[in-house]
C-alpha cells in the first residue's frame, strides 16, 4: 500500500534524511510525503505517522502531549 501524508517541511526533511519516507511522488516541493507499506512493520510505522500528523497538526492536542 501507499500512505501519502502532509507533515511540516522540517519534519518531512528529517524523515527523508533518515531514509524513513520518500518525497511525495507528485508534490515534491511541499510538506507531503509518500510512505510505501510493504510489511507489518511498515504498517505500524504508517500508523505512527498518521498519529504524529494528527497530534502535531492540531495545536490543542499538541499542548497535551
Amino acid at each position: 500500500g501507499l500512505l501519502d501524508i502532509l507533515l511540516k517541511r522540517e519534519i518531512k526533511m528529517q524523515l527523508i534524511k533518515e531514509g524513513r519516507v520518500q518525497d511525495h511522488h507528485t508534490f515534491s516541493k511541499s510538506g507531503w510525503i509518500s510512505f510505501y507499506i510493504k510489511n507489518e512493520n511498515d504498517k505500524k510505522y504508517a500508523i505512527e505517522l498518521l498519529e504524529y500528523s494528527y497530534i502535531f497538526g492540531n495545536p490543542s492536542l499538541r499542548e497535551k502531549n
